[in-house]
């Protein structure tokens, strides 16, 4: 039987050698991605003779890529986002703080999750597995997350993990309705009621990953772990004039100016997701033509913060306040 395209379930759980439980720990991915990849080291060595005809190669350590695709949704009841560990272990704690999930960046004691694909029948084990993402949005579309991580490799097998498969609750919302703002420092907030047109944004947790390679190791590597990040937030809108409460953003460009950045959209319960960046750096202004004949400007930012550890963004969900 062929192997099909369209239906993909996946299951995943915080730490390493623990198997995902279907019935709690399962989830969707969605669109017809390349999934899974294997990503193999391979070594060259021909002797000196009268021809071209190459000898076998020497396969080296090998390792999975996965690019999946989730959307915010609602999470379990006082629980998790069935997703959470791939979000966690692109280096971000979670917290249960008066009902919501806070995930904000680590730097020490990081998160490695176990993530197991079914792809209509062969079972992809990716243990453990560290990445980053990209949460993106554009108006009156789903709000969209997607992951690029990398695992260890083990062979894939006939499905045997995916029973009681549950995917959990599902309830995505179109990005419409939001909350915006962004305030520069020192400065007044510019937001939807003051006149901003948000088109899109996109955020990029920005990790990067470095492998650990070991001749004890069958697959020739001890692991892989998160290096460096560099998270990065792009906003979209109809350009606004100089004169607005947003201000002028080519002299907050130059004078290093942060801008604290506040987006928030649902309206589900347990569905309402927020996005926060306090001393976010204009990098870079872009000013391409818009819809409607009207021209846009886009804001490119590095996420900072000078003063604490891990307080260049936080992404609340269940935000009620």
């Amino acid at each position: 039987m062929a192997i099909k395209s369209r239906i993909t379930r996946a299951t995943c759980v915080t730490g390493s050698g623990t198997a995902p439980t279907p019935a709690t720990d399962g989830f969707f991915l969605y669109d017809n991605l390349d999934i899974v990849s294997l990503d193999t080291a391979t070594t060259d060595i021909n002797p000196l003779r009268a021809s071209f005809t190459k000898t076998p190669s020497l396969i080296g350590r090998q390792l999975y890529n996965f690019s999946g695709k989730v959307f915010c949704d609602q999470h379990d009841t006082g629980e998790s986002i069935r997703y959470s560990p791939l979000l966690e272990c692109c280096a971000l704690d979670v917290n249960l703080n008066s009902g919501s999930l806070e995930y904000t960046p680590q730097s020490t004691s990081l998160t490695q999750s176990t993530l197991y694909i079914d792809l209509n029948g062969v079972e992809y084990r990716l243990d453990p597995t560290v990445g980053t993402f990209t949460m993106a949005g554009t108006a009156s579309e789903g709000v969209e997350i997607n992951f690029d991580l990398q695992g260890v490799y083990t062979a894939p097998v006939a499905t045997a993990s995916f029973t009681d498969f549950d995917a959990g609750p599902s309830s995505v919302e179109t990005l419409k309705g939001i909350t915006a703002s962004i305030t520069p420092d020192g400065g007044s907030a510019y937001n939807c009621a003051g006149g901003l047109i948000l088109k899109s944004f996109s955020f990029t947790r920005g990790v990067e990953i470095g492998e650990r390679p070991s001749a004890c190791a069958t697959n020739g590597l001890a692991g892989l772990d998160i290096v460096d990040s560099n998270p990065t937030l792009e906003l979209v809108m109809e350009m606004p004039n100089l004169g607005s409460a947003l201000g002028n953003y080519y002299t907050q460009l130059t004078n290093s100016t942060t801008h604290a950045v506040s987006l928030q959209w649902g309206s589900n319960a347990r569905g309402i997701w927020k996005l926060d960046a306090d001393h976010a750096q204009v990098t870079n202004i872009d000013t391409p033509d818009g819809d409607a004949g009207n021209r846009n400007l886009v804001l490119s930012y590095k996420l900072t913060d000078a003063a604490t550890d891990g307080g260049e963004f936080k992404i609340t969900v269940d935000h009620t306040q």
